[in-house]
């Protein structure tokens, strides 16, 4: 129907329906203290006795500036009534147009009627044609009144409604709850005493994916897993047979299987009103699998503590208590059950010479608020003495106060009987490395004596100074003899070299020396070896006459090494060269060859003592494998240094880096002696 410009005077008022049913009745506080079973329905309002609750919480005016004689007044109530009373005097009698709670709108013909204690508004609901065309009187609506409560309308208006509690105004009506329940997120359902869901809400249906008519005639037993139903029908038994006390609410927990196919867990509550059982449920599901993921953290936790021999403590300031992880009970030897960490407890199992450093070491990090670390050996009960490892770190409150102490400790006992057996291992090793460098340095006289004597000899015969040798054959084998002599006794000396060295016995001759013609002199010397090869030998430099202060016997000894190892593992026809460039703060002596090289994997151990470079051009050349060895602490012996470059097959460079005074670089033994003196 479309009655928006209907108003009083389009009606006529010529009948009454005194039945009431399509009345309400409204007093002067805005208080509906009389509704019909027709207006009931269509306002939504459910209860059987009066009063209704205020007028303004049950319907409003849709066009409100027509249906007051005030737009800012409360649309019932009198002057004297609460600001939120509607105004009675106020509201234009006739046809208006309402909005109640529930959304739907009607349309009221409003009557105004004075009686003894003041106004009272009459709304008749318009449903047909008909009511268009009926007559409402207000004598005939007293009358109405009068007859409906059986009394003067003074005491039926006035009085009834105030002979009602306040309570009853606020109480919530049926479709109120079922609003709420709607709107919760708690799982609502009622059984009957055969288990038989009655009503659910739609938090429900939603979470197990399930309509209205998926649970009609269902038991709540089959909502659960069927694995978890014969723990349940118990408990639902057990309330239903009042077995429980009065009022009694008992939880349970179940896994409820949805329509999908998943499986969630919830908690519920039950309680039985009469003869039916209301639950509530909570869904778990995501809370027990964080608390199973949490469980098997810190089962790893503490698995991975125990393989790593450490544990948690705390220190709480405040109340001086103190707490163990598993794992530190365990290193101390303590039961977590018997033993209470507190200061005084922990201080008898700390060794009596590590205490106070350890007391000092927590006193400190208070002081100063940073991590710290220290180590104290702990002496058990009924174990053997540990060794502990802890590290901390301070809890600083919003003042900037220290309040507790964190952090781990760790078992370090077997770390610390391999760090001393490693100890004991390596002293043993020195000493014995030692004990042999010192053998071979002071055997140098008996060693090279008798080499000097077998090549001296061989030499003599060879030349056949004292006469001529009866057979040629023997001058070859003297031959052999000398030159096999001559390899040993360098090799000898090379050791010996080495050992002296590694002894600290080596000290530098320091005078000053042209380097460029020392230089020369050892390319001369090695001229010969050369040759036989077909290798020249050639020299540059920026400087020739380029001074320093190094031991001779020493640079020419480095030379004569980088020389050597150059013509030995050159290719036949190729060319050696030497440089001799002047720096800021050293001199750099390069050796370039165009040999088989060495590989990239070998260069940083081919500088230590008896290594050698292992492939098919290096197997058929002898060496001892101190070459490099001995050129390398020579150059350092002088505050210098030594640096390979080289690729295999195309050939090597060799850089020596040479201070220009030694006399304040030298690292020798004189430099020693000179230190302790």
């Amino acid at each position: 129907m479309q009655h928006k410009d209907l108003h009083s005077n389009d009606i006529s008022t010529t009948s009454i329906k005194d039945d009431g049913k399509e009345r309400l009745i409204v007093d002067p506080k805005g208080i509906i203290c009389f509704a019909g079973d027709k207006i009931r329905t269509v306002l939504g309002v459910d209860r059987n006795n009066p009063p209704y609750g205020q007028a303004n919480d049950v319907f409003e005016f849709i066009d409100r500036e027509n249906a007051f004689q005030s737009f800012d007044r409360p649309m019932f109530g009198v002057t004297s009534a609460p600001k939120n009373c509607f105004f009675v005097d106020s509201l234009h009698e006739g046809v208006h147009e309402i909005r109640c709670a529930s959304g739907e709108t009607a349309y009221i013909f409003f009557n105004r009627i004075s009686i003894e204690k003041g106004d009272y508004i009459v709304g008749s609901l318009i449903t047909s044609d008909e009511d268009r065309q009926d007559t409402f009187k207000k004598e005939k609506l007293k009358g109405w009144v009068s007859d409906t409560f059986g009394t003067s309308p003074s005491n039926a208006l006035q009085d009834k409604p105030r002979a009602k509690s306040k309570s009853a105004d606020i109480s919530l009506s049926s479709s109120d709850i079922k609003n709420f329940m709607d709107m919760s997120n708690d799982l609502m359902a009622t059984c009957g005493k055969d288990g038989v869901i009655r009503k659910v809400n739609d938090a429900l249906l939603e979470a197990f994916g399930l309509d209205a008519h998926n649970i009609e005639d269902t038991q709540f037993a089959d909502l659960v897993a069927e694995e978890d139903r014969p723990y349940i029908r118990p408990s639902l038994l057990h309330v239903l047979n009042g077995e429980t006390e009065s009022n009694q609410i008992t939880d349970f927990e179940a896994r409820m299987a949805c329509a999908d196919g998943t499986v969630k867990i919830v908690e519920w509550r039950q309680k039985k009103f009469g003869h039916s059982i209301y639950l509530v449920g909570r869904d778990i599901t995501k809370l027990r699998e964080k608390e199973d993921l949490l469980k098997k953290q810190k089962k790893q936790l503490s698995e991975a503590q125990s393989i790593g021999k450490m544990g948690q403590w705390a220190w709480n300031l405040t109340d001086q208590s103190i707490s163990f992880s598993g794992e530190v009970h365990r290193i101390f030897g303590t039961d977590s059950e018997q033993f209470t960490p507190c200061v005084d407890s922990v201080s008898k199992l700390i060794h009596r010479r590590d205490l106070g450093r350890a007391l000092q070491s927590f006193q400190r990090a208070m002081i100063d608020k940073k991590d710290f670390e220290m180590e104290f050996q702990i002496t058990p009960a009924n174990v053997p003495p540990r060794y502990v490892r802890c590290l901390g770190r301070c809890e600083i409150d919003g003042d900037g106060d220290v309040t507790a102490l964190f952090g781990i400790m760790q078992d370090m006992t077997q770390v610390k009987e391999h760090e001393n057996e490693l100890k004991t291992a390596k002293d043993a090793a020195e000493s014995a490395y030692a004990t042999k460098s010192q053998f071979l340095a002071n055997m140098s006289h008996e060693l090279r004596t008798p080499l000097n004597a077998i090549i001296g000899f061989s030499e003599m015969i060879e030349r056949q100074l004292l006469g001529p040798i009866g057979t040629e054959k023997y001058l070859d084998y003297i031959s052999g003899i000398r030159e096999s002599g001559e390899h040993l006794l360098d090799m000898i000396t090379d050791i010996l070299d080495m050992s002296k060295i590694e002894a600290g016995k080596y000290e530098l001759d320091i005078e000053q020396v042209n380097v460029v013609k020392l230089i020369k002199l050892a390319v001369h010397m090695m001229e010969g070896r050369a040759l036989d090869d077909s290798i020249k030998l050639s020299v540059e430099a920026d400087n020739e006459d380029l001074t320093a202060h190094l031991d001779r016997r020493a640079v020419m000894q480095v030379l004569l090494n980088l020389l050597s190892n150059a013509v030995k593992f050159s290719k036949n026809a190729s060319t050696v060269r030497i440089e001799c460039l002047e720096r800021d703060g050293y001199i750099a002596v390069k050796v370039h060859d165009h040999g088989i090289g060495i590989p990239a994997s070998k260069l940083a151990v081919i500088t230590k003592p008896f290594e050698q470079v292992s492939n098919q051009y290096s197997r058929d050349h002898e060496g001892s494998g101190l070459g490099l060895a001995i050129t390398k602490e020579l150059a350092e012996l002088h505050g210098g240094a030594l640096h390979i470059e080289s690729k295999v097959g195309e050939g090597t460079v060799v850089t020596i880096r040479l201070p220009y005074d030694a006399r304040l670089t030298r690292k020798d033994c004189a430099l020693e002696e000179t230190a302790i003196n």
